[in-house]
């Protein structure tokens, strides 16, 4: 983790061009990670685990009220919320799976 910070960290400060930062579930529910990124002023897309509690942004521009798993936010989405994306081949045959693009926060992080 703090190798990674101090990658984000040196890029910000020799100005890299570029304001996103992708990381997996992993850093994703990291606050450490995800503070600092914010504080850095990066955007940060994060994978998170099914079972996370997130509130997501509802229409007009409001966070929804009520918490729920990101499962149920996936499931809510339905399937034709998901694009299938492929992103390299690997050995055999090529990585690919289904995304769909929500905003949200994670439901206790204020």
């Amino acid at each position: 983790m703090d190798l990674a910070l101090d990658a984000i960290e040196r890029a910000a400060a020799d100005n890299v061009p570029g304001q996103l930062v992708l990381a997996d579930a992993v850093y994703g529910r990291s606050a450490k990670f995800r503070d600092t990124v914010r504080l850095l002023g990066f955007d940060y897309p994060v994978g998170v685990d099914s079972t996370t509690m997130v509130v997501a942004l509802g229409p007009g521009g409001r966070w929804n009220e009520t918490p729920m798993t990101a499962d149920e936010l996936a499931r809510k989405l339905g399937k034709k919320a998901f694009r299938r994306i492929t992103w390299r081949e690997g050995t055999g045959k090529k990585l690919a799976s289904r995304f769909a693009l929500r905003r949200a926060r994670l439901a206790n992080d204020d």
